[in-house]
């Protein structure tokens, strides 16, 4: 925290692909972030059982660019938002 009690900075910042491979190729190789993690996971969100791939590329400060993709293309489909994310400024 800081002194006026904002939130220095966030653990992680999460955005959904559809493509982790394509993902991991631009922020890992062409960008330079290191890809620190990755998760196979499975919750129950919204209801319904789902499973997705959770992966991780660290930035400077500390967080990270998290992007998941879900394994039923149904599911990608209702979370993919109506807009292209662009996570980098």
């Amino acid at each position: 925290m800081t002194i006026d009690g904002r939130p220095s900075r966030l653990h992680h910042y999460a955005f959904l692909t559809n493509d982790q491979e394509a993902t991991r190729a631009f922020y890992e190789d062409l960008i330079g972030l290191p890809l620190v993690a990755t998760w196979s996971e499975a919750d129950e969100i919204q209801g319904a059982h789902r499973e997705y791939c959770h992966t991780f590329f660290a930035l400077g400060d500390g967080s990270a660019l998290a992007f998941f993709q879900f394994a039923d293309p149904a599911d990608q489909e209702q979370f993919n938002p109506d807009y292209v994310p662009t996570p980098l400024r």
